[in-house]
This record gives C-alpha cells, sequence and structure tokens, in this order.
C-alpha cells in the first residue's frame, strides 16, 4: 500500500475514535501510520521487518498505554493499521454453542476456593480460499493481507 492509503487508513482511524477516548490529534495520527516504512530509510533493516511487527509495537506502545490508559488506543490503532489490514465483511465465522461455564468447588478444597471455566468454541476462515487474478491482468486481489513470515 502506497503512503496516501496509510493515511488515509489513518484518517478513517482518526474520524471513528475522535470523541472517544478525547481529542486525538490527527497530525500524530498520521505520522503513527507511516511510522513502520522507517524501515526503509535505515541501512541495515529490511522492508517489512521489525518494524512491521505486532510485538515491537506493543512492546513500544506498552508503557504508554500503561500511563496514559485507553487515550493511546487511537495512536495504538494508527501504528498497527499498518501492519493488519482485511476486509472483515468477506470473514465467515461460525462458534459452537454457547459459551459452556463450569465452576467446580473441589479442585482448590482445601483452601475453601471455587475454580470457574469459560469455553467458548469459534472457528472461521476468509470466503476465498485464495486470491482472485482479474481477467485482464496479473495483480492478484484478496480480502486479507498477509505479511512475510519471519524467521
Amino acid at each position: 500500500m502506497l503512503a496516501v492509503g496509510h493515511i488515509s487508513v489513518a484518517y478513517l482511524i482518526t474520524r471513528w475514535f475522535n470523541g472517544r477516548f478525547g481529542a486525538v490529534s490527527i497530525p500524530l495520527i498520521i505520522t503513527l501510520s507511516v511510522l513502520p516504512d522507517v524501515d526503509l530509510f535505515i541501512p541495515g533493516l529490511t522492508h517489512m521487518g521489525p518494524t512491521h511487527s505486532v510485538i515491537i509495537a506493543v512492546l513500544v506502545f506498552g508503557p504508554f498505554i500503561f500511563v496514559y490508559g485507553k487515550v493511546m488506543i487511537p495512536y495504538f490503532m494508527a501504528y498497527t493499521s499498518h501492519i493488519i489490514l482485511g476486509d472483515f465483511s468477506q470473514y465467515v465465522a461460525i462458534d459452537k454453542g454457547a459459551m459452556a461455564k463450569d465452576m467446580s468447588i473441589h479442585v482448590r478444597f482445601v483452601y475453601d476456593e471455587s475454580v470457574f471455566r469459560f469455553v467458548y468454541r469459534f472457528d472461521g476462515e476468509p470466503m476465498l480460499a485464495k486470491p482472485i487474478t482479474p481477467f485482464k491482468g496479473s495483480n492478484t486481489q484478496s480480502h486479507f493481507v498477509n505479511l512475510a513470515t519471519r524467521s
């Protein structure tokens, strides 16, 4: 995706979150949406490398979310929107019945405690098994973008 696409997604995130978590800084959101591409300008880093990792995003934003709370959510979403893209209207999801709730007084009987267990069975997959190749063209189109695997 080009920078214009990332900025557009960031703007939509800003419009969605504006007012829900307080005022959102549009310039900061736009900057964070293209920040993962900083690896293009750093010698030795491969594009789509560590700066495009959700783990790195969580490590960087974790302290800010801890200190500032939910105000940081729009900014975290702007950064990760560069990494995670998909059209979830084209995703089939099923659940196998209702959530099962169990309680046992026997597991921690000696400590006079009850133990609770909740099980929710869920599965899903994209409607299309593979990307579509247009009749005239070679670029494939898909509802989801897969990032390259890292070793």
